[in-house]
This record gives structure tokens, sequence and C-alpha cells, in this order.
């Protein structure tokens, strides 16, 4: 088990009322209790940031990485990088084509979501 808490502050910038896209930015605090942990906890911060790009009514795409240390307790940090791709044929369906890649480790998800 383990329980885990943050808070943050960000900004998005979306350049037009029209635009495809919006920029966002975020600075991060985040603590964390667990067995696994060394010291049974982590503490630490960090930043992330990305892009959504929306190309006509359906389709989106969103770009991101996330930088997080962890000086705290158990010393750690990571990076993680991740693009999800959505299509959505009809308001109460979605298809979702995700990849992420966290401490060089790859995967890759495929989902089918039905709103009701």
């Amino acid at each position: 088990n383990s329980f885990k808490g943050n808070a943050g502050f960000g900004y998005s910038y979306k350049p037009g009322h029209t635009s495809p896209y919006i920029l966002f930015v975020m600075a991060e605090l985040e603590a964390e209790t667990s067995g696994y942990l060394e010291d049974n906890y982590r503490a630490g911060g960090g930043v992330s940031g990305g892009m959504f790009i929306d190309f006509g009514e359906n389709w989106r795409l969103q770009l991101g990485a996330e930088y997080k240390r962890f000086p705290l307790g158990h010393d750690s940090e990571y990076i993680r990088y991740d693009s999800k791709l959505r299509y959505s044929p009809h308001k109460d369906v979605d298809l979702r084509l995700e990849y992420q890649r966290f401490d060089r480790k790859d995967q890759g998800l495929f989902s089918v979501n039905i709103y009701f």
C-alpha cells in the first residue's frame, strides 16, 4: 500500500480563441509513504509541461514530459514522457492510443471508452 499527495501551480496558454493548440506548464510538490521505499517515504517536487493539439472536431493529441526529484526520504528522481491520441466519433464514444516512457521502460495502451 502507498499513500500519495501532491499540490502545485500551473499556467496554460492558448494563442487565440480559434487556435488548435494549448501549451501548459506546472510546478508540483509531492509526498508519498510506502513500505517499498527506503525510510518508508519520499518527498520532493518537479515540473511538467506539454501541449494539446486539436485536429478538427474529433481528434486530439497530447504530448507531455515530467521531471520529479525526491531529495527527502527515499532519494530518487524520474523523467516521464507521454503521448496520447484520442479519436471521438460520437459524443459518447472515444478511442485512445497512448505511449509512455518512464525510467527507461516503455508502455503502450489502446482503449475504447463508452460513456453513458
